[in-house]
């Protein structure tokens, strides 16, 4: 103990000791105040997580939970009624394009087929007639149009494509695409009719016009 009689000295020297031991106390941080964060703060998080809205002072900037489960719920059952418009406006734009950018008749996987097999392709005929070189059937096409068949000697040989209103594309080379076939320079030309010899293994093949655009393909498999 520091006695009243002791020196101011001595004093001193006595209570060095302490003030070591005090200094060399770990420091302590006091706790944040209630009113943390500044209102600064929590208007620049708010704007940065608007769902972290909620909550008690220590939780501002931090993800608060996901919507609920039931807003997750409507937004599919949204979705899953848009499904079928969006299915119905895909299969018109599909019907609009056929004659310009689709293939309207597949000829080389008929050209020279059995009459089963055209009818695995285009389907049931719609009409049958007997002809001078042989059966000749029609076929329905869709959305509109249609394919007569000539079968010759039991083959698919001469076959004649009419397109619908829907489905016609512009008079030109370019026309070759509707019938699975490339574009290529045509043989022969004329305001009248456009004429292809001996085009992807198919005899003739010939288109003919309505205007401007192409009225219908004439094709030869194999026979003149």
């Amino acid at each position: 103990m520091v006695s009243a009689r002791t020196s101011p000295l001595a004093r001193s020297r006595l209570q060095l000791p302490h003030l070591i031991s005090f200094s060399m106390a770990p420091l302590t941080v006091a706790p944040r105040p209630a009113s943390f964060p500044s209102p600064l703060i929590r208007a620049r998080e708010q704007r940065l997580w608007p769902w972290a809205g909620g909550g008690t002072p220590g939780q501002w900037g931090r993800l608060q939970s996901p919507p609920p489960a039931s807003s997750n719920l409507q937004s599919r059952e949204v979705v899953m009624r848009l499904l079928p418009a969006m299915a119905l406006v895909l299969v018109c734009f599909s019907f609009a394009f056929a004659g310009t950018a689709g293939t309207l008749v597949d000829i080389p996987s008929i050209a020279g087929k059995d009459e089963a097999s055209v009818a695995k392709a285009l389907g049931k005929p719609t009409a049958a007639e007997k002809s001078k070189h042989g059966p000749k059937k029609t076929y329905k096409l869709v959305p509109d149009g249609e394919v007569e068949v000539v079968f010759i000697q039991g083959k698919a040989d001469w076959i004649t494509v009419t397109p619908g209103p829907k489905t016609r594309p512009p008079f030109g080379p370019d026309a070759l695409r509707a019938l699975g076939l490339p574009s290529a320079p045509p043989s022969f030309s004329s305001p009248a009719v456009l004429r292809w010899a001996n085009t992807s293994g198919l005899l003739e093949v010939s288109i003919f016009p309505a205007g401007q655009s192409v009225g219908y393909w004439y094709v030869k498999t194999r026979t003149q």
